[in-house]
């Protein structure tokens, strides 16, 4: 109001209404003044609140892409879990093969035993029937005592069953055989 003290429009009047001219004068400085200060103080709040608005947008935008990789991670997650529980059914499915496997080689290996001691009884009573008994047969040669056949049917059984025997000891042999390869493969 500095530009109206050049006027003269304030001539004549009385001091009390000067005093109230400059007191209302102030008044509107002041006013002024606190309008300058809350227009800035607004302006700094509206930047504030503008730089919220940005920084709330992109948190959106991240929670959204943190969002997505949650849900992959979960279905990825899923999908080991299945592919867990495959491979879980398929080894307790082996284990259940091989127990199986190594069950039949110990009876296997049992029956192999039984044959070789039936095996090895049978040829110490082949020896022991070939073995001379009297002084006659003692001066026969191999040669002679070969070509002369004691007919009893218990000396061609005997042979027959330990053919028969050796046959099925090389049968079992190579069934353990196979076995053990196919346990050591698995």
């Amino acid at each position: 109001m500095s530009w109206m003290t050049g006027l003269g429009w304030k001539d004549g009047l009385s001091s009390i209404q000067l005093q109230k001219v400059d007191e209302l004068e102030k008044n509107l400085q002041k006013s002024v003044n606190n309008g300058t200060q809350k227009q800035i103080q607004i302006d700094g709040l509206q930047q504030a609140l503008d730089k919220l608005k940005r920084k709330k947008d992109e948190d959106l935008k991240e929670n959204g892409n943190i969002q997505l990789e949650l849900t992959q991670v979960q279905k990825q997650c899923q999908e080991l879990h299945e592919k867990y529980q495959i491979l879980r059914s398929e080894v307790k499915t082996k284990e259940v093969q091989v127990s199986t496997l190594q069950g039949q080689l110990e009876k296997s290996n049992k029956q192999l035993d039984q044959t070789k001691l039936t095996l090895k009884k049978l040829e110490a009573e082949k020896e022991y029937q070939e073995c001379p008994k009297t002084p006659s047969r003692t001066s026969m040669t191999p040669h002679k005592r070969d070509s002369i056949r004691i007919g009893t049917s218990a000396d061609v059984s005997e042979g027959d069953k330990i053919r028969e025997l050796e046959s099925k000891l090389a049968q079992r042999d190579q069934e353990l055989k196979v076995r053990a390869t196919f346990i050591q493969s698995h």
